[in-house]
């Protein structure tokens, strides 16, 4: 686990470079524990069907303690299905959110996360997190990648967000293991699309903006290690076909405060909502 709440001028400045960085060993083993054990019971009470590859998520809103209060509920999907859950029982769905919560409240993570945007304080967007999963014998290569949140939702705004992060929940130590597939600097090549463009672009690019993207990289690391990616970064989830094992990774979708008013702006400016990190 890091010693003190910050990041080293390399890490910053690949971070500027490249969009993301990788933290080792920021989320301890006793915490990681009991969140999957969380997670074991959700997937025993409401799992795939048999058979299943692929991708299978769950989202969990009404996070405990944190700002932006939405109502309680868990949603499943996973390979084009989606319905709300009725069949958890309430106490794996109150374990389930306590444990994401202490992930960003009892562990560096979210002091991190508001060290590389500079702030004393951030959101947690929609008050949500979204645990991602990759069912092994997924052979899959994703041809692109995508950014988030290229839709009005209910309150008027986009979904966008600031800064993307990803806690590993298992070892990801090698590829086509589930991982998530990154394409580094296209947040810059995003804000120079947006700025030609115009931002009201984001809303027709149906998630994946008509630029000529570089060759993608995929995140390995063991579990505990957390991703930090910018908003505009493309990303995608790739296959699962040289691992025997179910891969896990928690997401929460973090938010500058005011973002929802300035978003045309951040979408123009990959450096506006990141006051931690210099630029280069």
């Amino acid at each position: 686990m890091p010693e003190q709440i910050g990041f080293t001028p390399e890490q910053l400045r690949a971070f500027d470079r490249d969009g993301y960085i990788v933290i080792r060993e920021v989320v301890p083993s006793e915490v990681l524990a009991d969140v999957n054990a969380a997670i074991d019971r959700m997937f025993a009470e409401d799992a795939p069907p048999e058979g299943a590859v692929g991708q299978w998520y769950y989202w969990i809103s009404g996070l405990r303690g944190m700002p932006e209060g939405s109502p309680d509920g868990i949603s499943i999907d996973g390979r084009g299905m989606q319905r709300r859950d009725a069949s958890l029982s309430g106490a794996t769905s109150t374990a389930v959110r306590s444990e994401l919560t202490r992930v960003l409240l009892e562990t560096p993570t979210l002091k991190l996360a508001k060290a590389l945007v500079g702030v004393p304080s951030i959101e947690v967007g929609w008050n949500m997190s979204q645990i991602a999963m990759s069912l092994p014998g997924f052979s899959h290569r994703p041809g692109a990648g995508h950014i988030d949140g290229c839709q009005i939702n209910e309150d008027g705004y986009p979904g966008t967000f600031t800064l993307l992060v990803g806690v590993l929940l298992t070892d990801q130590t090698t590829e086509n293991s589930g991982n998530l597939w990154v394409w580094p600097g296209t947040h810059h090549m995003h804000a120079e699309y947006f700025r030609a463009a115009g931002p009201e672009a984001l809303l027709e690019c149906e998630s994946t903006p008509p630029i000529k993207l570089p060759e993608p990289v995929q995140i390995c690391g063991k579990a505990g290690d957390v991703v930090f990616a910018h908003y505009l970064l493309s990303h995608n989830s790739g296959g699962n076909y040289e691992s025997s094992d179910i891969r896990r990774c928690a997401y929460y979708r973090l938010r500058r405060l005011g973002h929802a008013e300035h978003w045309r702006d951040a979408v123009r400016d990959a450096r506006l909502e990141f006051d931690g990190v210099p630029a280069y």
